[in-house]
Order: structure tokens, then C-alpha cells, then sequence
């Protein structure tokens, strides 16, 4: 069974960066059939924007200080990667 992605965050651990602090891990695999997940912050409420680098299969939301995503589904063999920037 081909992986749906392996999510590259920015960060392997804490990370406070312009008082925004980000609590995630590095790397996440999915299955073929996708998945969702979300990734947390705390940045004093203030929203927080995210980035999907492969946007046809990697969708990104962001709600205030949470950031949202969903793999669709993968019927090719291959193996995708994608990142979330934040």
C-alpha cells in the first residue's frame, strides 16, 4: 500500500518564533486513503495562515490559531510528500 503523504512541518519541536509558538511534529505518513489532521499554535490569538505545497491533494484551512488539513486520497502508486507552511 502506497503512502498518501509524509507531512514535512517546519519545526521537530516547540519553535517560538515572533511570539508565535508552533507544537508539532516533523514528519506524519498517511495511508492511501488520506486522512486529516490539524496542527496547533498559540500566538495570543492572533489567525495564523498556512501554505500547502501540493494543493490538488494537501488542502489547507486555518481556523484563528489552528491550522486544518485533509489528504485526498491517493490512487496512484507513488508515494507524495508535501509540506504546510505556516
Amino acid at each position: 500500500m502506497a503512502l498518501a503523504a509524509a507531512l514535512l512541518l517546519g519545526c521537530s519541536k516547540t519553535e517560538v518564533r515572533d511570539s508565535i509558538e508552533i507544537v508539532s511534529v516533523s514528519e506524519t505518513s498517511f495511508s492511501s486513503e488520506g486522512g486529516f489532521g490539524s496542527i496547533g499554535t498559540t500566538t495570543g490569538g492572533i489567525a495564523v495562515e498556512a501554505v500547502s505545497s501540493a494543493p490538488q491533494w494537501l488542502i489547507v484551512s486555518t481556523v484563528r490559531e489552528n491550522v486544518l488539513f485533509t489528504i485526498l486520497p491517493n490512487e496512484s502508486p507513488e508515494e507524495r510528500k508535501g509540506t504546510i507552511s505556516i
